[in-house]
């Protein structure tokens, strides 16, 4: 083992500004013994400060959002994505929807705040709110394609807001739109007060009024809303105003699930903090952003708060881990506010004085590109490699392919080569090759049983997501045969570490097992624990045979081969090690690995399959080998048939690959194929050895289109078609690869 055992778990909740700021620095400067792990919804976070040049087209989404996961990663970060739902001090654990709670020693909130809809009527109900910016977002998006589908739409938009954020947003939106090729837009500005931008110079909020003027946005002052209606919204000065969105963007509480926890909390709900920032009702409790108020020098929920408080936050979490003395955080008064207004344009404001022009902008674009690219994973040192861990001689490299990157696969992509596994099995005494199953058939006196067996090392930080995953991979070779779950036995290997943390790894693990065994009907017997560098979970599952019992062997001419997942799931997870792989795409995948293939096996053989197995370590050229080995046929395959993950192809195209992939590329030899030949989009498809992976079948032909129709209809909706058997004749590739 590498490092000092981990003692203590520090929990970051949210992924604010404040929070990216300890992760970095704690890649920089970490702490020998802590364990540190990042619970947030999203995998990607935004930066608050270019969200209006994201509306107006200036900055694409990446551009504009910290991936969380890749950052994480590079530090040597668990990353959690969840839902928190409540906290419980007395018992340090955060609740977490649809999954167990999570325990930890020392807590940091940033989850920044939520909008305050419920305080008028019909504003939840009948308002896109501007946080989370991923739902806002999304709307706004989907507003935009309507109008370039419908160019004579003009629907008439109110935003409800006169802060800075109301104000930059509609900047934003109105130069967004000038570029609607049809009727323009009719954007409505809802001023609760007589002027906008209160706390600004007097200059400043004659500026913003005449520059929305100029945009041809409807101002309306003094309408303090009081209901909003699927059409409309109505004042308390009685006016109404017929709108077809309502965008809200003002009012801001602390999240509902604080409410509970008995801490002490300010007005609005958000978490009271003292000038250390850490509660002031648990000292075990730290909170930056606008989440938490410094009671002693209350401040605007501004981003650039966040962002000072950062450095002191992560000296605070460690000096409180440490027992050593807390470091004051003192807010400055005057702040630098720059506000963008739609074009390249900003002005610039601090105290009484301002400036504006496209300068200004200029001067903004340097300073938020600067900030964002300080979490570039890329500027991390790599955590894998921390500690001075030296590498192997590239001279002693030359004809291992599997040792040529320090990255070693986890997941089923950890698998014993193939052709390794086969001729070390065949020189046992009475091993049959031909008779070898993933799920064995045995026939006992007077009954008969299924069973199977499967190991995996952890593929994510998250132990109850990856016991899942590994859960519904065991279980998969059951499906593949028919096989009904009947019970489990469980071998689980923890990471070295305290007692404590050991303790709540264990709980998290099991919770994820026994949940998936359970959605199954299948029990869980016994098992056996130990300790080890790295978590793996290995589970020996027995089964009761169904009505027939799928082996690799059937496959008949002219079926149709048919793939009920997606592939790609070695490379991103391969990716995901080198902080290379999209956190939304690395968690799409995810989802795909926690959808089980009990469903999509009950509704292949109802379609009549003729043999089904799943695609796992060995790729799906490597499986659908054996079932032509078995059966003595041939098979075509669409290359651009085959249904791919998010974010694989791009991997594969840059020349990220498993480390098992090398080696079962060396299988398309003997099916007839040149690997060499291949493009790298072509052979990671083809080898890429998946973990959690779909089931491949052949189906009669006419049966095909409504077994891939109830597939899809069934929650596996990338099922696809992706060739067909055909007799094996002479001098022919045992597979061609048509495009």
């Amino acid at each position: 083992m590498d490092g000092p055992v981990p003692v203590k778990d520090l929990l970051l909740v949210g992924g604010g500004h404040a929070h990216a700021l300890v992760i970095r620095r704690f890649a920089m400067k970490p702490l020998p013994g802590v364990r540190l792990t990042l619970i947030s919804r999203d995998p990607l976070t935004p930066y608050s400060g270019m969200l209006p040049g994201l509306v107006a087209g200036h900055y694409t989404f990446d551009e504009t959002h910290i991936d969380l996961v890749r950052l994480c990663r590079r530090a040597g970060v668990r990353f959690i994505a969840a839902d928190v739902c409540g906290l419980d001090p007395q018992q340090k654990t955060i609740q977490l929807r649809d999954r167990p709670e999570i325990s930890y020693d020392l807590l940091s909130l940033d989850t920044g705040s939520a909008p305050d809809t419920q305080s008028v009527a019909g504003a939840a109900e009948h308002s896109t709110p501007v946080k989370p910016v991923s739902r806002f977002f999304a709307r706004w998006q989907s507003l935009l394609k309507r109008l370039e589908q419908d160019p004579s739409e003009a629907p008439a938009i109110a935003v409800v807001g006169s802060g800075a954020g109301g104000f930059e947003l509609l900047m934003a939106m109105q130069h967004a739109l000038a570029r609607h090729a049809g009727k323009r837009p009719q954007l409505h500005w809802l001023i609760r007060g007589r002027e906008p931008l209160n706390g600004y110079p007097a200059r400043v909020r004659r500026q913003a009024l005449t520059l929305a003027q100029q945009a041809a946005i409807q101002i309306h002052s003094g309408f303090d809303v009081a209901s909003v209606g699927p059409r409309h919204v109505h004042s308390h000065q009685g006016d109404t105003l017929q709108v077809d969105e309502v965008i809200w963007c003002t009012g801001a509480t602390g999240p509902q699930w604080l409410q509970n926890t008995g801490l002490a909390l300010c007005d609005k709900g958000f978490l009271a903090v003292d000038e250390h920032l850490r509660s002031l009702s648990n000292p075990a409790i730290f909170a930056a952003g606008d989440v938490a108020t410094q009671v002693s020098q209350p401040r605007p929920k501004a981003g650039v708060f966040a962002v000072r408080a950062g450095p002191y936050l992560y000296e605070n979490l460690l000096r409180s881990l440490t027992a050593r003395p807390l470091k004051r955080f003192r807010p400055q008064k005057d702040f630098l506010s720059i506000l963008a207004t739609g074009p390249r344009h900003a002005i610039a404001a601090k105290g009484a004085f301002s400036v504006s022009g496209k300068l200004i902008w200029r001067w903004k674009d340097r300073i938020d590109r600067r900030f964002m690219a300080r979490f570039d994973p890329a500027s991390l040192p790599d955590s894998m490699h921390a500690g001075g861990k030296t590498t192997t001689d590239p001279a002693l490299l030359q004809d291992a392919p599997r040792e040529q990157s320090p990255y070693r696969c986890a997941g089923c992509g950890a698998k014993v080569a193939a052709d390794i596994l086969m001729d070390s099995l065949s020189r046992l005494p009475g091993y049959n090759r031909a008779g070898a199953e993933d799920a064995v058939l045995l026939e006992l006196p007077g009954q008969a049983l299924v069973q199977t067996v499967d190991q995996l090392r952890a593929i994510c930080d998250d132990p109850w997501l990856f016991a899942r995953i590994a859960t519904q991979h065991a279980l998969s070779d059951l499906h593949a045969s028919l096989a009904k779950p009947h019970s489990a036995m469980a071998m689980i290997t923890l990471p070295y570490a305290s007692e404590a943390l050991q303790a709540r790894d264990l709980m998290q693990v099991m919770q994820g097992v026994v949940g998936v065994l359970q959605s199954n009907d299948c029990r869980l017997i016994g098992g056996h624990s130990s300790e080890m560098p790295v978590l793996s979970i290995g589970l020996s599952i027995n089964g009761i045979p169904g009505a027939r019992h799928y082996d690799k062997s059937g496959l008949r001419p002219g079926d149709k081969l048919i793939l009920s997942k997606p592939i790609g799931t070695g490379v991103l997870l391969a990716g995901d090690m080198r902080a290379l792989t999209h956190g939304a795409d690395l968690h799409k995948a995810f989802a795909v690995m926690q959808t089980g293939n009990g469903e999509a096996a009950g509704i292949l053989a109802a379609a009549g399959a003729s043999a089904m197995t799943d695609v796992t370590g060995f790729g799906l050229l490597g499986h659908l080998g054996e079932m032509l080995d078995a059966a003595g046929l041939s098979a075509d395959i669409g290359k651009d048939a085959l249904p791919v993950l998010d974010g694989a192809d791009a991997l594969f195209a840059a020349g990220i690959h498993s480390s098992l992939q090398a080696m079962n590329a060396r299988n398309a030899a003997r099916l007839g194929i040149d690997s060499t030949q291949l493009s790298a989009v072509c052979a990671g498809r083809l080898f890429d050895p998946q973990t959690s992976g779909g089931l491949l079948a052949g189906i009669a032909a006419d049966a095909a289109e409504e077994c891939l129709a109830a597939l899809q209809a069934a929650g596996y909706p990338e099922a696809a078609v992706i060739g067909e058997v055909r007799h094996a004749q002479p001098g022919e590739p045992r597979v061609r690869l048509l495009t």
